[in-house]
C-alpha cells in the first residue's frame, strides 16, 4: 500500500529532504511539486499516483532531470503497480526502483473464503532472479496473512491434514523439488544457508507450502537486515520459523518489529516461541496469547527491550474454551514485576501502549509507575478488569500526561456506573488529547463523558462514542441513555450538546435520532470542522429498514438515513462533510460491513436522493482515518 501526500502541499518530503541535509539547487518543495503534479497529470489527476500513460514520457521530461533524493523521496509514495512498471523502463530506473519494490513482501491467499485459504501462487516471490544481485536482499518487511476466518482452530487440529501414507509421498516429492531449489539458490547467493529448515506436512497439514515459501525467502534476505516480521494467521508460529533455532534467530536477530497474531484456537501443542534472545526490538504486538509458557517468554523479551520499546500491544485471547481469567491477572503481574527488578521507569522511551483482556484490579498502583505518562502518546485499554482503578492511579501518580491518543474499550459484562465516572475524571487531569475513543455500556449517560471532551476543546479532532447494551449487541443503543427529556432539548437547543463545543473533523457516534444529529451538525463549530461523519449503528435498528432496499448486494440503506444525507450534503448541511459511513450488520450477525457515501454535487440521484454518491472503502481519503474506522472492532469481528 502506497502512501498519500499531497501533490500541492507536499510537506512531509519537504521536511524528510531538510533532516536529510538534501539542498538542491531548486528548492525542494518546487521540484517535488512538479513531480507529483506531472504524475497527477498523467494520471488523470487522481491522487493515488497511478500511471495511465506510457512511462518513457513523464521519465524523459521530468524524472531524468531530476536528483536522485528527490527520485528517492517519490519512490517512497508510489503504489507496487508504479514501482514495477518502473523497474521494466530501463537498466537505471530498474536499480533505482528495486530496493522500493521488494523493500516489503506479503504473502496472503488469492481468494477470500471464510473457511479455506487459496495459497497457490504464493512462491511467486521466489521467481525474482538471483543474478546479478538478488533483488530479495532489499527485504525489510514480511508478512504472511490469511484472509479466511480460523474456523477450526490451529494446524495441529486441522481434519484437512493429509493421510500418513500420502504425507510420506508428498513430502519426498516437496524434499526433491526444495532440494534442487535450494541447491540452485546456494550456487547463486552466498548468503542463503546450506540448509533451510522445513515445515513437515505431516505436522502443518496444507500449511506447510507457504511456510515454507516463507522459510526460503527469509532464507535469501540478508543477513540482520529484515526489521519487522508480521505474522496474521491466528494460528500458532512454527518451530521452524521462530522457535530457539528457528530461521528467523539464525539470520535475523536484529528484528526491530515483531507482529504475532495466534489467537486462541490452540489448547493441546503450542509451538516453543522464542523472543527473549531478540534484543533490538522496538515494536512488539501479540494481543491474543493464551499460553502460560508464551506470556513468560514475552515478558522476557519486554525486560531485555525495555530501554528502547516504542511501541507494546499485547493481551490475552478471548478463546470461550479456555479458563483465562487467572491468566488475565498473570499477565499483568508479570509485566509489573518486571519493576521489581528494574527499579525507576521501565520503558521510558514507550510511545504507543495498547493492553487487552487484562486484570488490573492487584496491579494498577504498579503499573501505574512502570511506564512514563510523559512519553507516552496513545493509550488503549480493550476489555480490561480494573481499568477504572488504573486511570485514577495514573491521575493520582503526579505523573505528566502527555497523551494525544485514548481509547477505552469496557466490558460490559464488568461496566458499571462508576465507569463513566472515572473516565470523565481522568479527562479532566490533563490537557492536548486529539483522539479519544470510547465504548462503555449503554446504562452510562453520555453527557458526563461530553463535558470532560471540553478539556480538549482546543485540542480534540477525532471522537468515537459507541455504547453496547448488557448483551454485547454490536453498536447498539441508538437512543445512548438519554431520557426522553434530555433527547427533547438536545433536538430542540444544540447548546445543551457539550459536543458542539468541540472543532471535530472525525465524530463516530452510535445515534440514529437525525433530528439530534441535524442540531449537532448545524452548531458553529462542528459545522464548520467535521469532514467525515460515522454512525456506528446496524441498519436493521432504523425503524424504516427493510430487506428490500438492496442498493449493493451487501448492504442495505434505510430511507430514513438517504434523507438525512440528502439535507447533510446539501446546502444546509456543514460545508466541509466529505465522508458519512453507516455500519451495517444483519440481524444474525453473519454479515458485517462499511458502506460509505461521500459528497457528489455533479450525480443528479443515488438510490431516488441526490447529493451523494457511494464509495469504496478502500478510498485513499478513508485510509487517512482508518484508526478512527477500526476502534472497537474487537467487539464486533
Amino acid at each position: 500500500m502506497g502512501k498519500e501526500v499531497n501533490p500541492t502541499n507536499p510537506s512531509k518530503l519537504v521536511e524528510r529532504g531538510r533532516r536529510n541535509n538534501y539542498r538542491p539547487a531548486a528548492p525542494v518543495s518546487i521540484q517535488i511539486s512538479a513531480v507529483f503534479c506531472v504524475v497527477s497529470n498523467y494520471s488523470g489527476g487522481k491522487p493515488d499516483l497511478h500511471f495511465h500513460y506510457p512511462l518513457d514520457i513523464i521519465i524523459s521530461r521530468m524524472l531524468l532531470k531530476l536528483p536522485i533524493e528527490i527520485i528517492h523521496i517519490t519512490l517512497e509514495y508510489l503504489e507496487r503497480a508504479d514501482l514495477n512498471s518502473l523497474c521494466r523502463v530501463s537498466k537505471y530506473f530498474y536499480s533505482v526502483t528495486v530496493p522500493f519494490l521488494y523493500k516489503s513482501v506479503t504473502l496472503k491467499t488469492d481468494e477470500e473464503d471464510e473457511d479455506f485459504d487459496d495459497w497457490r501462487n504464493v512462491d511467486a516471490i521466489l521467481q525474482a532472479p538471483t543474478h546479478p544481485i538478488d533483488p530479495l536482499i532489499h527485504l525489510r518487511t514480511i508478512e504472511i496473512r490469511s484472509r479466511a476466518r480460523v474456523a477450526i482452530g490451529c494446524f495441529h487440529r486441522d481434519p484437512y491434514l493429509v493421510s500418513e501414507s500420502d504425507s510420506e509421498s508428498d513430502s519426498e516429492s516437496d524434499s526433491e523439488s526444495d532440494s534442487e531449489s535450494d541447491s540452485k539458490s546456494d550456487s547463486e547467493s552466498e548468503d542463503v544457508p546450506k540448509s533451510i529448515p522445513r515445515a513437515d506436512r505431516r505436522k502443518y497439514g496444507h500449511l506447510s507450502y507457504p511456510i515454507n515459501t516463507l522459510l526460503q525467502i527469509i532464507a535469501r534476505c540478508m543477513t540482520d537486515k529484515l526489521e519487522s516480521f508480521i505474522w496474521d494467521l491466528g494460528m500458532c508460529v512454527p518451530e521452524e520459523l521462530l522457535g530457539s533455532s528457528g530461521l528467523l534467530l539464525q539470520k535475523q536477530k536484529k528484528l526491530k518489529s515483531i507482529s504475532l497474531r495466534t489467537g486462541g484456537s490452540c489448547r493441546d501443542e503450542c509451538e516453543e516461541i522464542s523472543l527473549s534472545r531478540f534484543r533490538y526490538l522496538e515494536n512488539i504486538s501479540w494481543p491474543k496469547i493464551d499460553n502460560w509458557g508464551h506470556i513468560t517468554e514475552l515478558c522476557s523479551a519486554l525486560e531485555h527491550n525495555s530501554s528502547h520499546l516504542i511501541r507494546l500491544d499485547v493481551g490475552v485471547s478471548n478463546w470461550y474454551l479456555k479458563p483465562l481469567n487467572y491468566m488475565k491477572w498473570f499477565f499483568a503481574n508479570e509485566i509489573a514485576k518486571i519493576s521489581d527488578r528494574k527499579p525507576g521507569i521501565v520503558f521510558p522511551t514507550l510511545q504507543y501502549l495498547c493492553l487487552t483482556n487484562m486484570d488490573f484490579l492487584s496491579t494498577h498502583e504498579k503499573l501505574s509507575s512502570t511506564f512514563s505518562f510523559g512519553s507516552l502518546r496513545s493509550l488503549s485499554l480493550c476489555l480490561c478488569k480494573g481499568w477504572e482503578e488504573l486511570l485514577h492511579s495514573i491521575r493520582d501518580s503526579g505523573s505528566t500526561i502527555s497523551l494525544k491518543s485514548l481509547l477505552i474499550e469496557s466490558d460490559p459484562y464488568m461496566d458499571n456506573t462508576e465507569s463513566a465516572l472515572a473516565l470523565s475524571s481522568f479527562l479532566g487531569a490533563f490537557e492536548g488529547l486529539e483522539e479519544l475513543y470510547v465504548s462503555v455500556v449503554s446504562f452510562s449517560n453520555p453527557l458526563s463523558i461530553w463535558d470532560s471532551a471540553l478539556c480538549h476543546k482546543r485540542s480534540l479532532r477525532r471522537l468515537v462514542y459507541q455504547q453496547l447494551s448488557h448483551d454485547s449487541e454490536p453498536l447498539g443503543d441508538p437512543v445512548m441513555a438519554f431520557t426522553p427529556s434530555e433527547v427533547e432539548k438536545l433536538s430542540a437547543d444544540v447548546s445543551q450538546n457539550p459536543l458542539a463545543g468541540l472543532n471535530l473533523e472525525f465524530l463516530g457516534i452510535c445515534c440514529n435520532d437525525f433530528d439530534i444529529l441535524k442540531a449537532l451538525l448545524s452548531s458553529p463549530n462542528i459545522r464548520e470542522s467535521i469532514r467525515v461523519l460515522h454512525l456506528r449503528v446496524p441498519g436493521w435498528r432504523f425503524d424504516d429498514w427493510d430487506d428490500s432496499l438492496v442498493p449493493h448486494h451487501w448492504s442495505h440503506v434505510p430511507s430514513s438515513l438517504c434523507s438525512f444525507m440528502s439535507w447533510a450534503f446539501g446546502p444546509e448541511g456543514p460545508p466541509f462533510l466529505h465522508v458519512i459511513g453507516h455500519f451495517y450488520e444483519s440481524p444474525s450477525g453473519s454479515l458485517r460491513e462499511d458502506t460509505f457515501f461521500c459528497r457528489d454535487t455533479e450525480t443528479k440521484e443515488c438510490y431516488g436522493y441526490s447529493g451523494f454518491q457511494y464509495i469504496q472503502s478502500t478510498s485513499g481519503y478513508l485510509r487517512s482515518y482508518c484508526d478512527a474506522f477500526g476502534a472497537f472492532r474487537s467487539t464486533i469481528d
